[in-house]
């Protein structure tokens, strides 16, 4: 007869599961994040949330260097509709950062398409673009890749963005 009251308190259980992950992931004590991350996924009933904690079961993923969980998570988080545009520049910048991830690395042409369909549904000068621009620069075209190494460090700047820039 409470619903209302368990709403709240299961809203806050996500919360802190997630910050509790996040905090764990920093600390590279990945397996405990995904474990929060696990947990926060099972009370989380807003789908854009959901994809939300999968993108972040994702990214935990590439820090193992476990290339097929990173992929599955990452497919889990476009099925519950989250921000595509930034699940496929993570997609292509990790991939492009951590090969060894990969028993099998993914076909060229696949984490193109990744990087075109960042790029086409990002805004212009966004962080986002910046970290598609960023996979772009490991292209096999050296004038290409120079180019785009270049505007994403410019949109880098812009935004102060310190991570983008040490990419």
């Amino acid at each position: 007869g409470r619903e209302e009251q368990a709403e709240a308190l299961r809203a806050k259980a996500v919360l802190w599961s997630r910050r509790a992950a996040d905090l764990a992931i920093g600390r590279y004590e990945i397996d405990q994040g995904l474990d929060l991350l696990h947990r926060a996924l099972g009370l989380e009933t807003d789908p854009r949330d959901q994809a939300s904690i999968w993108q972040r079961i994702g990214q935990a993923c590439a820090l193992k260097y476990d290339g097929q969980s990173f992929y599955q998570a990452m497919q889990k988080a476009l099925d519950f509709g989250g921000p595509s545009a930034d699940i496929y520049a993570d997609l292509a910048l990790q991939t492009k950062l951590r090969g060894g991830m990969w028993v099998q690395e993914p076909d060229i042409t696949l984490v193109d398409g990744w990087i075109r369909q960042a790029l086409d549904l990002t805004e212009e000068g966004s962080l986002t673009q910046g970290y598609a621009l960023a996979a772009l620069s490991y292209a096999d075209d050296e004038s290409a890749s120079e180019a785009a190494a270049r505007s994403a460090l410019a949109i880098a700047e812009r935004l102060g963005e310190s991570g983008l820039r040490c990419i």
